[in-house]
């Protein structure tokens, strides 16, 4: 091994610059989340900057007919199985949450 490179081995070389671009990245991970919608706030200031509103993605309504990002995977089961099944955790959630609250009442 060539002087220059057992130098740049012992300095981390390409994987230590590697780690510290990906560390770069993914610093948001470290950083404390925003309780008011679980977002830091720099996530919450790159949304508003763009116009957007993670609620509208996260919590909207959609309909069995909608075209959806994953539509083209075959996964074994029917799109129309899938939104039954989607249906019923929905109901089995607020079912839960019915009795937990008469529970607590």
């Amino acid at each position: 091994m060539s002087p220059s490179a057992a130098s740049h081995r012992k300095s981390g070389g390409h994987v230590g610059q590697r780690a510290n671009r990906k560390h770069k990245r993914d610093d948001w991970l470290l950083a404390k989340p925003n309780t008011k919608k679980g977002l830091t706030d720099r996530q919450w200031a790159r949304w508003e900057k763009v116009g957007l509103d993670p609620d509208f993605y996260a919590r909207r309504e959609t309909t069995v007919s909608e075209h959806l990002p994953w539509d083209h995977l075959d996964v074994g089961r029917s799109k129309q199985t899938l939104w039954t099944d989607y249906q019923q955790s929905l109901q089995q959630a607020r079912d839960r949450e019915i009795k937990n609250a008469e529970k607590a009442g």
